[in-house]
Order: structure tokens, then C-alpha cells, then sequence
């Protein structure tokens, strides 16, 4: 994601910023959902998603980013976001999450 400076204010948006505080929301709440960001080049939507992620951080989410690039594939964003987290945070011990974790050997 480019970083924007923090001190720009949202301008024109309110809408499309009602909805990402309404998803914050729900998913605070344990509600799944997605938003998706679209539009042509140019328009704020680096400002919009830099606002997403002032919103989460504030409600006590992690918020992750991942880029696209030329010939990158499709999930290259996702795997950018996943993965600069799993290296950057520490893996948390969970009874839900233990299904998925790695199988021990030994």
C-alpha cells in the first residue's frame, strides 16, 4: 500500500467511509465480510484503503497490506500481507487454531 500522509484529510468519501467503519463493526463484532476497492487510476483509492487501516488499527485489529506487481499472479498480494505478518508477529497459541497448525515430528 503507498504510504499518504496522515495530516490530508478524506475529502468527498463519507460514504465509502461509512461503509468501512460499518464493516469494522461487524467484524469486531465476529461478523464475517469484504470490501472491495476498485476504480480508476488517480481517483484516492490509496487514500481510502490508508483510512481502512487508520480505522482497524484503531478498533485493535491487525491490519495487513500486500502489493501487486506485473507478472506477480493473483495471490502474490495476499501472500505479501500473510507472510510479512507471520514473519513480523508471533504466532499465537489457540485451541481454534490448532487444527491448522503444522504437524510436530518427532
Amino acid at each position: 500500500m503507498v504510504a499518504v500522509p496522515q495530516t490530508s484529510p478524506l475529502v468527498g468519501r463519507r460514504r465509502e467511509l461509512d461503509a468501512v467503519v460499518r464493516a469494522v463493526a461487524a467484524a469486531t463484532r465476529g461478523d464475517g465480510g469484504c470490501l472491495l476497492v476498485t476504480g480508476e487510476a488517480g481517483i484516492g483509492k490509496s487514500r481510502l484503503l490508508a483510512e481502512a487501516a487508520r480505522v482497524g488499527r484503531e478498533a485493535g485489529m491487525v491490519v495487513l497490506a500486500g502489493s501487486a506487481v506485473e507478472d506477480g499472479g493473483p495471490f502474490r498480494p495476499l501472500a505479501e500481507a500473510l507472510l510479512g505478518h507471520l514473519r513480523d508477529g508471533e504466532v499465537v497459541e489457540s485451541p481454534q487454531l490448532r487444527p491448522f497448525r503444522p504437524h510436530s515430528r518427532g
